[in-house]
């Protein structure tokens, strides 16, 4: 298996997923596989384990909506703390009275 995205661009767009996923190169990864079914099996699996701690965490914020509540409200705040100055300069900026 080679990685050439001009002439395999099916192949090689599984290759740089396959890397993204792994953190290795697409041209060490063309050279783990003899065939495209173990390059998409194995493009799958590590899609599957990149994303278990994000299935993960969601779950835990399913079933605690407390807890979700609780991080969107601090959010809310550093947010709203970052962008009240920047809004104070764009009003003065274009002429507009302070609230």
């Amino acid at each position: 298996m080679t990685y050439e995205p001009e002439r395999r661009p099916g192949v090689s767009n599984l290759l740089d997923i396959l890397a993204g996923a792994t953190g290795i190169t697409p041209a060490v990864a063309a050279g783990e596989f003899k065939n495209n079914g173990e390059l998409k099996a194995a493009t799958a699996e590590a899609l599957i384990e990149l994303l278990r701690p994000i299935q993960a965490r969601l779950s835990e914020l399913r079933a605690n909506r407390r807890e979700v509540e609780l991080l969107l409200y601090r959010g809310a705040g550093k947010a709203r703390s970052i962008a009240e100055p920047v809004l104070a300069r764009a009003r003065e900026a274009v002429g507009l009275i302070a609230t």
